[in-house]
């Protein structure tokens, strides 16, 4: 039917969840069905749209190359022969690549709800071209940890693209529940699919695809049955634990119990957790190193990395002999070979046991170097007192680039730094990853590390506090957040009087007007519009001046007053056009349209809307777009062109 559905797998952690996904591409891959695959990632979270990184590296197949120019070159001729179009809005992908495009003349001035609109609807675009070459099966995997941005591209995916499955996994999430999931709960495409305990017989059969083994001893059946609980990944591991430690015999396809099964039954761990720390234990010291080193860097590791911040030099020739049994008793495995050797946990709960058998400082010494490796490879840094070094013992020496030429390994850096415990840093890198998601409109990431960058600077640092508590506001705003909104505004006006600083006096006199505008405090608005304005104007803040003209005839607007209501717009409009401010100046004019509606003069109104819609087009903001379109049709119901009407509605 040309129709994109939706299947959301739901179940706990070692439910099969990901064993489900390898078997649908399988078969996919049988019936030549093209897959794309995403996946969440605990340490990045808060990254914006990392869920589908995968996803579109694969759509332009860009690893079949090893060298990044080389990938960077076979894009950009993908997309010039696909979507010529779209080469000036490039940069807006990317969070989903490798490339870090300088931005263009197009999407330089594109910030906050404008770039992110746009960048949705340039991954839209890029998904619907490739399903239109032939329909596919999109998945993401671990879609508890995705962030706001990729949950809300995988909503507008499925309202928007024509011919795809989607399947989403997940572990049932905490509450409060993302706004996009429970969206795509409520569309009539979704097949919500609760993944609960394996029947006994299937769990039997599991084991003894994995011991491969046709039968088992009854006494390992039951144990298996009585513990897992239907736990698959759970039976998986009881029985390579048996198996590993003897009392499970595997030869030539059958299995058998050793003399020593019944002592054993009595300690076996009651926890998959306590099954996975027992096989761990059982491997030497520098395969369990290995190992553990391994979980620091992540649930996919790549060869290159491990070997650079593995701890003792002497041993890291043998590395791949130690990655040879991780992947002997399953473990790990490997996830890739080109264009760079790369390993994976074979599920996260293996990754965590690991990670959490590290003492304190061995974890906070590990972090560390992780979080060295990516300053030295990424950005050209390198602070460890031991220099990284490479295959051939040599030192890394890579050019230093500018940080946000390198923004998608931000969020790694935050995480890697809160974990080794510098405070310092951590604050320098959670203050750059909130900037880079605000830009992008990923509020709900912003306002989590600007609160962490908060938490990290000192009371005395007023100046910096309050640039912080600017930031964090104005996104509590635009999500709606008033008790916060407020709280941020009664902060902002200690702070500016600590400094005793009037600019700072008028920026939060002009934000609590915009929060009293938005709270239908309309009086109290026109009041606190007018102070802002009245210290603007002293300080010559045109801008700001700008700003609370506008406020103030959006409050009087809100009362009803009219003709002052324009005489405010139109001081605003006058003085944005001065300053060039286009956003400005297309808010002035669609609020007098807004006047002229109110008070039945049609022609007007139009006229206004009209000239907001095209800055609005102009700047590229296709919300604001919208919203004109949405006013001029009104208009046009209004005036009883209703063909024209429609066109403007649609």
């Amino acid at each position: 039917t040309g129709q994109t559905s939706l299947v959301l797998l739901e179940g706990d952690a070692g439910m099969g969840k990901s064993q489900l996904l390898s078997l649908l591409k399988q078969l996919a891959f049988e019936r030549n069905i093209g897959t794309l695959s995403g996946t969440g990632n605990s340490i990045e979270r808060a990254a914006s749209y990392h869920g589908w990184r995968g996803v579109f590296g694969q759509m332009f197949d860009i690893n079949i190359l090893a060298d990044l120019e080389a990938q960077k070159q076979l894009f950009l001729e993908l997309i010039d022969f696909y979507e010529p179009e779209t080469l000036p809005l490039v940069p807006l992908l990317n969070p989903v690549l490798p490339f870090n495009f300088a931005d263009t003349a197009v999407t330089t001035h594109l910030s906050g709800q404008a770039r992110a609109d746009n960048t949705r609807n340039l991954l839209i675009q890029l998904i619907q071209t490739s399903m239109n070459r032939s329909p596919k099966i999109v998945i993401l995997d671990d879609a508890h940890w995705l962030d706001s941005a990729s949950w809300s591209l995988a909503l507008a995916a499925v309202r928007r693209v024509k011919s795809m499955l989607l399947i989403i996994a997940t572990r049932p999430l905490t509450r409060p529940l993302p706004h996009a999931y429970r969206e795509l709960l409520r569309l009539p495409q979704t097949t919500h699919l609760e993944i609960g305990p394996m029947p006994p017989s299937d769990l039997i059969d599991l084991v003894c695809n994995r011991l491969q083994v046709q039968t088992l001893p009854p006494e390992i059946s039951q144990l298996i049955l009585d513990r897992a609980q239907g736990n698959p990944f759970f039976c998986e591991e009881m029985a390579y634990a048996l198996r590993d430690t003897g009392d499970l015999i595997v030869e030539q396809g059958t299995v058998r119990l050793s003399k020593s099964y019944n002592a054993y039954e009595t300690s076996m761990p009651t926890t998959v957790q306590g099954i996975i720390t027992s096989r761990i234990d059982r491997l030497t010291p520098a395969q369990q190193l290995t190992l553990k080193v391994a979980s620091v860097i992540g649930r996919l590791f790549p060869f290159g990395t491990l070997r650079d911040v593995y701890p003792i030099a002497a041993d890291r020739l043998k590395l791949e002999d130690h990655l040879l049994e991780l992947e002997r008793q399953s473990l790990t495995a490997v996830e890739s070979i080109e264009p760079e050797l790369a390993y994976g946990f074979t599920h996260v709960i293996t990754q965590e046991v690991a990670y959490n058998l590290l003492l304190y400082e061995q974890r906070r010494q590990l972090h560390e170097r992780v979080a060295d490796w990516y300053e030295s490879v990424y950005l050209g840094y390198v602070n460890h007192e031991e220099r990284l070094l490479n295959a051939d013992g040599g030192v890394i020496t890579v050019e230093k680039k500018p940080i946000e030429e390198n923004s998608f390994i931000i969020p790694l850096l935050v995480h890697h730094h809160h974990h080794a415990h510098n405070e310092e840093k951590e604050r320098h890198y959670a203050l750059l990853a909130a900037q880079q998601a605000a830009r992008q409109f990923a509020n709900t990431e912003a306002v989590s590390y600007y609160s962490r960058v908060l938490e990290l600077t000192p009371k005395d640092k007023k100046r910096e506090r309050y640039d912080i508590l600017v930031a964090r506001e104005q996104i509590y705003h635009l999500l709606g957040q008033r008790t916060a909104q407020d709280r941020d505004l009664f902060d902002l006006a200690l702070l500016a009087e600590d400094l005793n600083d009037d600019r700072s006096r008028a920026w939060v006199a002009l934000r609590r007007a915009v929060y009293e505008l938005a709270t239908s405090q309309y009086q109290q608005a026109v009041d606190t519009a007018q102070i802002a304005m009245t210290l603007a104007s002293m300080l010559e803040e045109h801008a700001m001046e700008a700003e609370g003209y506008l406020q103030w005839g959006l409050a009087l607007l809100a009362l009803g007053e009219y003709d002052q209501t324009v005489v405010q717009l139109e001081k605003a409009n006058y003085q944005a056009r001065l300053l060039g401010e286009r956003e400005l100046e297309a808010a002035s004019l669609q609020s007098m349209g807004q006047v002229f509606h109110v008070q039945g003069d049609a022609s007007k109104a139009r006229g206004y809307f009209m000239q907001a819609l095209m800055i609005r087009r102009e700047i590229g903001d296709k919300r604001g777009e919208a919203r004109g379109l949405n006013n001029i049709g009104r208009v046009l119901l209004l005036q009883g062109e209703l063909e024209k009407a429609r066109s403007y509605l649609e």
